[in-house]
């Protein structure tokens, strides 16, 4: 990447949010909502929440998968007129298989200052109540959407000797057990999966892959975190 000779122009703020609970918002999170000139969000509900808790009744600007274009040239005319712009994802820290790498292109291209405001993830905070060994981990994200590469890709994961870490939307969760159950056949290996972290219906569920995916079919359409335990550690379960 070629970065312009100029002096920095502006200054971008990627801001963690809660990932459940409103009160672990970071305190510098509320406070950039306060100062910054351009206030930028994954989701609108999401943004009248935190702006209510910051006490900041003002527009914002909506930036998505689906809003791209519209929010990368607002932020980038904000950036050039030397202002400060405040980016919160939808829940946790922006960038984590959020939105938010098209704007960190921009910044750095205009030479502008990047500051991050560190707080709650819910892969960190997964990984924390995880009984595996996760010294080592591997984050996959989100698996394809295709059925069949998917399946592909759970059997390249199976032979990773560390932890597996993956994410789904709520409303696919039991599609995406049953394809786990469905590739692993009889083969003993435990998942754990966190429901809801920090949120009022917080769960944990630890086992065989088969108990896990039984033990919440009926849980509602809550964010989650799924962790696969490495072949090179596995468990046999009665």
């Amino acid at each position: 990447m070629n970065l312009p000779k100029s002096h920095p122009r502006g200054a971008l703020y990627f801001a963690a949010s809660h990932i459940g609970c409103l009160r672990d918002i970071p305190q510098r999170t509320l406070e950039i909502l306060q100062k910054a000139d351009l206030l930028v969000f994954e989701d609108a509900r999401q943004a009248r929440q935190l702006l209510k808790q910051a006490g900041v009744h003002r527009p914002f600007l909506q930036f998505s998968e689906h809003k791209e274009i519209e929010g990368l040239e607002a932020v980038k005319k904000a950036l050039q007129k030397n202002q400060t712009v405040a980016y919160v994802s939808d829940q946790g820290c922006p960038n984590l298989a959020d939105p938010g790498r098209e704007l960190l292109e921009i910044a750095y291209q205009l030479r502008s200052h990047v500051h991050v405001i560190p707080g709650p993830s819910s892969i960190t905070s997964a990984l924390a109540v995880c009984p595996f060994d996760v010294t080592q981990f591997y984050f996959g994200g989100f698996l394809p959407r295709q059925q069949e590469k998917r399946l592909a890709q759970i059997r390249s994961l199976l032979e990773r000797r560390e932890a597996v870490v993956l994410l789904e939307t709520p409303y696919r969760r039991q599609a995406f057990l049953e394809d786990f159950c469905t590739v692993l056949g009889s083969e003993a290996r435990r998942g754990f999966l966190a429901f809801d972290i920090t949120g009022e219906e917080e769960r944990f569920f630890l086992g065989s892959l088969l108990q896990v995916r039984t033990q919440t079919e009926t849980l509602g359409k809550k964010n989650f975190v799924f962790i696969m335990e490495g072949k090179a550690r596995p468990h046999r379960v009665a």
